[in-house]
């Protein structure tokens, strides 16, 4: 069997399709858009299905090696908007397995911090991984690299990212 990308047809596969209309409008992949694709995934007996932070972590540790961290950071807090969304058995499906590391402490801690975070959000019960001593840092990391945004950060970083050593500004974490 060939993938898409070795000029399958993917007939009714949304994620090929996308995928290849994306490359083509565009001669190819732009890193920055690696975000859009990363979430397009579709199963056709339960409809829409949101992408699991293990898959997550592994489209972040895509964007880090190219150097594009702003689309990391739009996938961690694109990941939070997807918890929200889905029927409560899977949301806990979506967190339960520990990823694999993105390639970079700040961003792993970055995810694992979410993940926990959106559990409180909901009410389940976190899963034990992500208390994992690698998943904190030992030094305070301001996500938003902005010196004037510090204290706001400081001041209403959820304590799930606070105590990890990950401060986020108020807004950081709402969508529309």
């Amino acid at each position: 069997r060939t993938s898409p990308s070795q000029g399958e047809d993917t007939g009714s596969n949304p994620v090929g399709t996308a995928t290849r209309q994306i490359e083509n409008e565009r001669g190819g992949r732009i890193p920055g858009e690696r975000w859009i694709i990363a979430f397009v995934s579709y199963d056709w007996q339960m409809g829409w299905v949101p992408p699991k932070i293990e898959d997550v972590a592994q489209e972040m540790a895509k964007c880090l090696v190219e150097g594009d961290e702003a689309s990391a950071r739009r996938l961690a807090f694109r990941f939070v908007e997807h918890v929200d969304k889905p029927i409560t058995n899977y949301r806990t499906e979506m967190v339960a397995a520990r990823f694999t590391t993105t390639g970079s402490k700040r961003f792993d801690a970055l995810l694992a911090g979410l993940a926990e975070l959106s559990c409180a959000t909901h009410h389940d019960v976190a899963p034990n991984w992500v208390n994992d001593e690698e998943l904190f840092l030992n030094e305070l990391w301001f996500v938003s690299e902005m010196p004037l945004l510090h204290g706001e950060a400081l001041a209403h970083s959820p304590i799930s990212l606070a105590r990890r050593g990950v401060f986020v500004t108020q807004g950081s974490l709402t969508y529309a």
